[in-house]
């Protein structure tokens, strides 16, 4: 009931969540004005007189509880997932936002974990032998389909052998952003004059495809072939 019509973000199925004030008006201002006395129901006839009917029918689809002292719940079965992300991050400060985000993460983190069949967390391990260590990943911006790939060399003792970043302009996919990274680590290694070399990626989808013996013919053949020639030449 106190929650403003006009500044507060109440409405779902819109971006902002926020009600544009178009009008000059005393006597609406809170959520609770819109409802008739027993608070059970809308007023619809209100609603219809203040509201296009677009915000009309998002107003009166949000179910309200039987009693004055719970909490008003909205409905956001009917929104796409970029409008309730952008909904329920509007409001939010830093601190709120980043904390949902991380928690997006995990649960699509857990998600491929169950669906690519990954039953434990894999951790950081020293390495015990002579092999040097190869650290690589990429960041992919899929609006100018570019990405970063960035990579860290190490030996057994964590002494930094080398270390690189390098963006690339022509990126088509996340998956051939992934496939440069692991062309940057081979490139970059055989550079370093290495020869026994461990890489070590979060890409599974291209360590399936570099360890697959039969032909590619996915968009990204061309990079696959690419990585298992230097595999064969550099090493």
């Amino acid at each position: 009931l106190s929650i403003s019509i006009w500044n507060d973000y109440w409405l779902p199925c819109i971006v902002s969540g926020r009600i544009v004030h178009s009008f000059v008006t005393t006597n609406v201002t809170w959520v609770g004005d819109l409802m008739l006395q027993d608070l059970a129901q809308w007023n619809h006839t209100l609603v219809r007189v203040l509201f296009s009917t677009v915000k009309t029918d998002r107003i009166l689809s949000i179910p309200l509880s039987r009693s004055a002292g719970d909490d008003l719940v909205g409905t956001y079965n009917d929104l796409d997932l970029l409008s309730w992300l952008g909904f329920l991050c509007q409001p939010l400060t830093w601190v709120k936002l980043a904390l949902i985000l991380t928690t997006i993460w995990a649960l699509w983190w857990s998600r491929n974990r169950v669906v690519l069949g990954i039953l434990r967390t894999a951790r950081w391990h020293r390495l015990t032998t002579p092999l040097v260590k190869a650290n690589f990943d990429t960041a992919y911006r899929e609006g100018s389909h570019s990405s970063c790939s960035r990579l860290v060399v190490q030996n057994a003792q964590g002494l930094v052998f080398g270390a690189c970043t390098r963006i690339h302009g022509h990126a088509s996919l996340a998956f051939a952003a992934e496939a440069l990274a692991l062309l940057l680590a081979l490139e970059f290694t055989r550079d370093l004059g290495l020869s026994r070399v461990l890489f070590e990626g979060d890409s599974l989808h291209m360590i399936h495809k570099l360890n697959n013996t039969q032909a590619d013919c996915s968009e990204i053949r061309a990079l696959v072939t690419k990585g298992k020639l230097r595999l064969i030449t550099f090493f």
